[in-house]
């Protein structure tokens, strides 16, 4: 990906990530549901990129920050892209499912998209930094209030 290219998804992500942020301040349903898209389209991505190219994620060796990071991804992840990307995607989708949910299911999946976005943010421009943690903030903002319907019935209450 081109250096230029980079910058203009950096900054889509920027502002997509103010957007999440602002919505998850003022519309905790919608900023729930949001979540659940975003967890959800990225589960699918990463199935359907990981089946067809499974080298495309090599790239982002060289924009993490941590040696850690780039030793894990030329190394142990190069050589088993395909479960370890599957693992992922599965980790996303119950991100979704959960923050479907009410009480301490949607605390739960709360605090594992929290964990999951602050561990992006090493891989610098590849994860869109600053972006990652801007999300983590919103969710956040979400989880901390109660949740006391799944989001189902919070959507269905306030569109009657």
């Amino acid at each position: 990906m081109g250096e230029s290219l980079l910058v203009f998804v950096q900054i889509v992500w920027l502002v997509i990530s103010c957007v999440f942020l602002t919505v998850s301040i003022f519309w905790k349903n919608l900023g729930r549901f949001l979540f659940v898209i975003l967890f959800l389209w990225a589960s699918y991505l990463n199935i359907t990129t990981v089946l067809k190219d499974p080298e495309d994620y090599l790239i982002y060796s060289n924009y993490a920050w941590l040696r850690f990071y780039r030793d894990f991804i030329n190394g142990y992840f190069a050589d088993h892209t395909l479960p370890t990307v599957m693992v992922i995607a599965i980790y996303q989708l119950l991100i979704a499912i959960f923050l479907t949910g009410k009480g301490q299911w949607a605390r739960i999946g709360g605090i594992m998209a929290i964990v999951f976005l602050i561990l992006l943010a090493p891989l610098g421009i590849g994860s869109g930094f600053p972006s990652s943690l801007i999300l983590a903030l919103a969710v956040f903002l979400l989880i901390r209030k109660p949740m006391t319907n799944n989001l189902k019935q919070e959507l269905l209450n306030r569109f009657q």
